[in-house]
């Protein structure tokens, strides 16, 4: 939603570099409650979001950050449940 809403309908450098940073705002915002509402904590998302968005523009292809955003997403919540197996393995 944020890369195309808003990266998508603007031309020009200097006002698609301000909606990169202003989705990239928004994106992190959406995950305030993964955070606990804690408004510094979302500045890892922010970042996050300016990649995905980066990623984007770079790309001029939706698919590409929407396939990084599932990526990330499947790493950071298989990649510990893998570890535990083989962890549990060779226990």
């Amino acid at each position: 939603t944020f890369r195309y809403a808003l990266l998508a309908k603007f031309r020009g450098p200097v006002l698609r570099a301000v909606m990169l940073i202003v989705s990239s705002i928004l994106f992190g915002l959406v995950h305030l409650n993964n955070v606990g509402g804690d408004v510094a904590s979302t500045i890892p998302y922010m970042i996050m979001g300016a990649y995905f968005g980066v990623v984007y523009l770079v790309t001029k292809n939706i698919w590409y950050a929407i396939g990084t955003h599932l990526l990330y997403n499947c790493s950071i919540s298989l990649f510990p449940v893998i570890l535990l197996i083989v962890f549990n393995l060779f226990q």
